[in-house]
Parts: C-alpha cells; sequence; structure tokens
C-alpha cells in the first residue's frame, strides 16, 4: 500500500493502481462510459460545457472524495435525463 502522505492534498479518498493514488475525481471519466454501456443507458456529455456546469462539478466531485455523494448523485440524475440527442 502507498505512503498516505503521496496521496495528492485534496483527496480523501484514492484508490491505489499501478501508476499511483486515483481519486474518484480522476477515476470517473473512465468508469462511467463502460457502466453507462454496462446498463444500457444512453450517453450522456461526460464533462461540462459551461462555466457554472464545469464549477458544480468539480464541486461534487470533491465532495465524493470526502464521501458526500449526493451532489454527485444530483448531477448525475439531471444528465440521465436528459441524454444527448
Amino acid at each position: 500500500m502507498a505512503d498516505p502522505t503521496t496521496r495528492p492534498p485534496h483527496a480523501t479518498r484514492a484508490i491505489e493502481t499501478t501508476r499511483g493514488l486515483l481519486t474518484y475525481a480522476e477515476l470517473a471519466p473512465l468508469l462511467l462510459p463502460w457502466l453507462l454501456r454496462r446498463l444500457e443507458l444512453p450517453p450522456v456529455d461526460l464533462v461540462p460545457t459551461d462555466a457554472a456546469g464545469t464549477a458544480a462539478y468539480l464541486g461534487a466531485l470533491r465532495a465524493a472524495d470526502r464521501s458526500d455523494w449526493q451532489p454527485l448523485a444530483a448531477i448525475w440524475e439531471q444528465r440521465l435525463a436528459a441524454p444527448l440527442d
């Protein structure tokens, strides 16, 4: 297991990988396309295109790193309710 002092300062939760520690914020974009396909859900935008959406998404990812999943869940509920055309 990696030395906990090597974690990025913004990450309270991380997954150890061969390249080091991976936070939820880094892991989400890697797993979400696979998960959506696996669950037969429609494709969605993984990255917000406006400044307000980006700020909200990054804040939700930081909250998830602190084990507060509600903001991130709310964002994904909205995104899944409005699939891409």
